[in-house]
């Protein structure tokens, strides 16, 4: 498409100008239709007034039109449109293009898109025979009509004469004293580019104008002499010795990027430690930051620039070679170092963003400028014909491009993708967010039904004979009281004859209905997740195979089944793992399951106080089971945090929406109830189970669930810090930490819980994020789960809503016999699990606690909805003005005007009381409220 398109360009822009001159089959030059010193100059001279004349009256070609009639008299028609044509499949950055006749003709465009230049001119020399290339970046040769330099020109066409070459080389030392003398300003005007022309070729001595002179001190060319005399017609190119910027200013700092690394080279670098890999993190406040954590400890490497990332975006798996010691930074916590991009090992951004369109600061440029709202994105340059033509009208109008060419440091190319919309409804800012985060939750084609059995779906005969029934069972769902997606379940039973009892956890088997490698599961192996958003959910499954796989109550199920016995001391045994048939006997909300939990043991329940319970059961049967699993999952959970566990709670917030507008009403706090934490233990402890056994059998495919150990270097500033507020945290292990955690979050105190409240926000920093790997590219330290405090972990119990949970089900019925072992290789294996990582990354932004003081503001976490807002003291109302703002000492004194002028004292871990309001651009404010009691 792009050859297309930038063939038609420098076809249309190539006659454009060239139509100016007519030039004789015996190499006599005429320029801008002046008179030559020949009788044949009189004819051209009268050819081009009729030209000009004629285009007059014309009107201004279309891009897509043929070759104006004005061409004809330019030298070499076909020779230079064939060439240009062949030039346009790789867009070079510039071509000087000799004829064999006594004219040059300089293209030079903008454009720089051709990695390969050497064999593009091989390509042309052996097409054409007569021409030959020099692909060496020049300045812009931009004319207007009186020959001046122009601005914004992609590129013009000029024909010079060997004679008037002699001329620019006579001004290059004018040039060149003048640089000496004002290098500065030289450098920033962007003098005129001298041309070296060959020895063979005659010189004659001019002396420039006045207006010559005032347009070489303006930076732009002058006016060429006239040639009267005859030139070689022998072909020369004219070569330059050094890359020159160009006069657009989006050109000023243009950088080509480096060739990566052959793959041989990057591994050899990895295994001698000169290559390090990591996953880029880019600052979103500063594009040009980039780092990657360093292997063997302490500060992060830096990707300093744009350059340095080497076209590389958040998330990517990238090979970094550390650049030498002389080049790192040196910060507050030492010396950094820095280091390159050298190859990008996984491509994990999706190269697309949503952005609005903006004109080119060039004139006539056939680009439009697309600039992504998330500033760590690269402008995109966008063909002016995928545009809409009002484009320039609606400014605010947000798009979706996607980058497909990226050779410099200045702008990438690409296509634009589709129209989002005006910002401002939640129907179109909730498409930004879904589409600038690589979400697809395109509606699921029709076609895609045939991959799955129909509903009403009747069990076969043939899943009984390997399946274990359970359907005898008192099995049910504890799920939020919204919930659809219904993947997990419970049972509770005790066994006869012995003491023991026998718990249960079993999970849709979704495996059994998405057959692998069919056209369904690729796609759901593309999306990865389902993603939640306040207003609406977009499923990683069509809905209707949602509702085949979720554990309905009043219906049979196809489920796997993990079993464990306990002993009345609470000690677990091994687990046992089945496929299953059941059929759950109750939906039951979180709420219902608190109420059982907090009700006296000889309290009788009624049919209406919980649902409705199906399948031959009692209320007093799922009673009991709740009141079984309780103790065993306190024990589960006593036993982690001595262990070394480590749980980091903040508040998570729910919302009411409005059904007509979309918007919240209203919000909530999502409570952490013992239900919740019942839940918690048996899945984790089913998860752990599964990632044993697959480990155990498949040790080079499995495919796991780590959480790395925090940042080292920040978690020690951290303690550092607080050791100054006079907290001591302990971050020699998880357990450590969390047992700092409970000591103040369980105090009464108020000002003492938030600063456990504050811990916790502070804490969430220096974690590292866990992330989904597979086995064999890990070694087994690399695969313990910090905060879980286990060798080894994965997900099992959602394969509904997270696509490796469907893996760890294909494993796991391999290694259990159901179906044949998976040709997978590692690599395999991988990809699904960063793709996994990057798409759940994806679908992841009243009192208050201090949790810092800065140049003029202050960092607040609000207690009651665990969102931190920033208070600027520089924008106090007027009953309130700071009179004191400390940053050395962290802290701000605050002056109330009204009503008895008090004094309040800020510092970290200061509790502060906030009012949080919706400004006009439908962000929440945050502003300071006046404490009920404070020391005047």
């Amino acid at each position: 498409m792009i050859s297309e398109f930038l063939g038609t360009y420098f076809s249309y822009y190539f006659r454009s100008f060239l139509g100016c001159y007519s030039c004789s089959e015996t190499g006599k030059e005429v320029e801008n239709g002046e008179q030559a010193s020949s009788p044949e100059g009189d004819e051209t001279k009268k050819k081009a007034r009729r030209g000009r004349r004629g285009r007059k009256n014309k009107k201004k070609p279309d891009l897509n039109e043929g070759i104006n009639e004005d061409f004809d008299n330019a030298c070499s028609r076909d020779t230079i449109i064939d060439a240009i044509s062949k030039v346009a499949i790789s867009s070079c950055e510039m071509l000087d293009v000799v004829l064999n006749t006594d004219t040059v003709v300089k293209l030079t465009t903008s454009d720089s898109e051709d990695p390969n230049a050497d064999s593009l001119e091989k390509y042309l020399s052996d097409e054409i025979e007569s021409l030959r290339l020099n692909l060496e970046p020049v300045s812009l040769h931009n004319k207007n009509k009186e020959g001046e330099k122009r601005e914004g020109d992609d590129f013009t066409v000029e024909i010079v004469s060997g004679e008037e070459l002699g001329f620019e080389k006579q001004k290059e030392k004018r040039v060149r004293n003048r640089k000496k003398k004002k290098s500065e300003k030289a450098k920033e005007a962007n003098t005129a580019v001298a041309t070296e022309s060959d020895k063979s070729l005659s010189t004659t001595k001019s002396t420039p104008d006045r207006k010559s002179k005032e347009i070489e001190r303006k930076g732009k060319s002058p006016k060429l002499a006239k040639s009267p005399s005859k030139t070689s017609n022998k072909a020369t190119i004219s070569k330059t010795k050094s890359p020159r910027k160009s006069l657009g200013s989006e050109n000023m700092e243009k950088e080509k990027f480096s060739d990566y690394m052959p793959d041989e080279l990057v591994k050899a670098g990895l295994e001698d430690g000169s290559i390090v890999k990591g996953a880029l993190r880019i600052n979103k406040k500063n594009f040009r930051e980039g780092y990657i954590k360093d292997p063997i400890g302490g500060l992060d490497i830096m990707l300093d620039g744009v350059k340095a990332r080497n076209r590389a975006l958040d998330g990517d798996e990238i090979a970094v070679k550390i650049l030498p010691q002389e080049t790192w930074k040196s910060c507050d916590r030492g010396v950094q170092k820095c280091g390159e991009v050298v190859a990008i090992l996984q491509k994990m951004h999706h190269r697309k963003a949503a952005g609005c369109l903006t004109p080119m600061k060039m004139q006539n440029s056939v680009f439009a400028l697309f600039v992504p709202k998330d500033y760590r994105m690269p402008r995109i340059r966008i063909p002016i014909s995928q545009c809409p033509k009002n484009y320039k009208d609606t400014p605010e109008m947000t798009y979706l491009a996607e980058i497909f060419l990226w050779q410099d440091t200045t702008f990438a190319y690409g296509n634009l993708l589709k129209i989002i919309g005006m910002p401002g409804s939640i129907e179109i800012e909730t498409d930004v967010i879904l589409l600038d985060n690589g979400l697809d939750v395109t509606p699921y084609d029709p076609s895609m039904s045939k991959y799955f059995p129909k509903s009403p779906y009747k069990i076969p005969v043939s899943e009984f004979m390997y399946r274990e029934d359970l359907r005898n069972q008192c099995i049910f769902t504890i799920d939020p009281s919204t919930a659809r997606d219904l993947d997990d379940a419970v049972s509770f039973k005790k066994l006869e004859d012995e003491d023991s009892f026998e718990i249960g956890v079993h999970i849709s088997d979704v495996a059994h209905f998405l057959s692998e490698d069919t056209p369904l599961d690729k796609i759901v192996k593309q999306r990865a997740t389902t993603t939640y958003l306040v207003q609406s959910v977009f499923h990683m499954l069509p809905e209707d195979l949602c509702m085949l796989c979720s554990l309905t109550p009043g219906e049979d199920k196809l489920a796997f089944s993990v079993f464990w016995k306990v002993k009345p001391d609470f000690s677990i045994g091994e687990p046992r793992f089945t496929r299953s048939v059941i059929h759950s006997c109750c939906k039951m909300s979180y709420e219902h399951a608190q109420a059982i939990i907090d009700a006296p043991d000889d309290k009788v329940w009624e049919e209406h106080e919980l649902p409705k319970i199906l399948n031959s059961f009692s209320v007093n049967d799922v009673v009991s089971v709740v009141k079984g699993l309780r103790p065993i999952a306190l024990n589960l959970r006593a036993g982690r945090f001595k262990n070394g566990a480590l749980r980091i709670d903040q508040p998570k917030i729910s919302f009411r929406i409005d059904a007509e507008t979309g918007l919240p009403t209203e919000f909530n706090i999502y409570k952490n109830m013992e239900c919740h934490r019942l839940i918690e233990e048996l899945m984790l402890l089913a998860n752990i189970a599964v990632a044993n056994r697959l480990f155990e059998h498949f040790p080079d495919i499995a495919i796991l669930r780590s959480h790395p150990s925090p940042h080292e270097t920040l978690m020690s500033e951290l303690s550092a810090s607080l050791h100054d507020h006079g907290i001591d945290l302990d971050v020699s292990s998880s357990g450590a930490i969390h047992s700092c955690l409970e000591k103040y979050l369980s105090m009464e105190d108020v000002e003492k819980r938030a600063i456990g409240y504050g811990l916790s926000t502070m804490l969430a920093k220096p974690m590292a994020r866990a992330k989904y790997i597979c086995s064999l590219d890990t070694k087994a330290e690399d695969q313990w789960h910090y905060a879980l405090s286990v060798p080894l972990y994965t997900h099992f119990t959602s394969p509904i809503r997270r696509y490796a949970d469907v893996i760890v089900h294909r494993l796991l019925a391999a290694s259990l016999k159901y179906t044949p072992n998976p040709d997978w290789q590692p690599d395999d294996v991988a990809r699904i699990a960063s793709n996994c990582n990057g798409k759940k990354w994806s679908a992841k932004a009243a009192e208050a606690v201090i949790l810092s003081v800065l140049d003029y503001s202050f960092d607040v976490l609000v207690i009651d909805t665990g969102t931190s807002h920033r208070v600027y003291t520089n924008k106090l109302d007027k009953r309130m003005v700071c009179v004191d703002h400390d940053i050395s000492k962290k802290t701000a004194t605050i002056k109330w005007h009204q009503p008895d002028k008090s004094v309040q004292k800020v510092k970290v871990f200061s509790v502060i009381y906030v009012e949080l309001k919706k400004g006009n651009d439908m962000k929440i404010m945050c502003s300071l409220t006046k404490p009920p009691c404070i020391n005047k």
